[in-house]
């Protein structure tokens, strides 16, 4: 059978794999794209796309554990609660243009910020990624030794899972230029532990 870049297959366990060619690739791989809700499989030519699929075959039972085991991502929405640094945080909307502000109150912290449904959820998630930044420049600055310092840190989204953090090695904390890449959603938002 003949397959093309950007096809997508069914998955016996459920869900959808999508054909990749990278011609970077070395080897063949699969990933799960938290984003689409699929498996993507990656061949290094279209030539391998077979091959790819056979491979993604007999992993089928690891893709169906990964993605359903994955984070549903929902857009932020006032009213509900978050957990942030392993406190509960309530969103509210405060209507206008505002940006998003962290306030304590009698309650606990509250995260204020206008706009509404998109715009609300990207104010949103534009101050946990600028919180994430600060914390992690911060934690960063008090564990490092001597005069080694990162040039760079840079809080993201991930496309893969919540959980997953990514950064190339150690050294990026030696060399000036390196930047230093961790998920926002990993260090923020994880659950409480009570």
């Amino acid at each position: 059978m003949s397959y093309r870049n950007g096809q997508r297959l069914p998955l016996e366990g459920g869900g959808a794999l999508r054909l990749s060619v990278n011609p970077r690739a070395r080897r063949l791989s699969i990933r799960i794209d938290a984003r689409a809700g699929e498996a993507v499989a990656v061949a290094p030519s279209e030539r391998r796309l077979g091959e790819v699929v056979a491979f993604a075959r007999t992993k089928a039972g690891w893709i169906a554990e990964r993605l359903a085991a994955r984070l549903d991502a929902q857009p932020f929405e006032p009213g509900a609660v978050v957990t942030w640094l392993g406190r509960p945080l309530r969103l509210e909307a405060t209507g206008g243009a505002g940006a998003a502000r962290l306030i304590e109150t009698d309650e606990g912290p509250v995260l204020r910020s206008g706009g509404e449904g998109e715009a609300f959820s990207r104010r949103i998630e534009n101050w946990f990624r600028r919180a994430a930044r600060d914390f992690l420049t911060e934690r960063t600055k008090s564990r490092l030794r001597w005069a080694i310092s990162p040039a760079a840190m840079m809080a993201r989204t991930t496309t893969r899972s919540a959980a997953t953090t990514r950064s190339r090695s150690p050294r990026a904390f030696k060399r000036p230029g390196r930047r230093r890449r961790m998920a926002f959603r990993s260090i923020l938002l994880r659950p409480s532990s009570q």
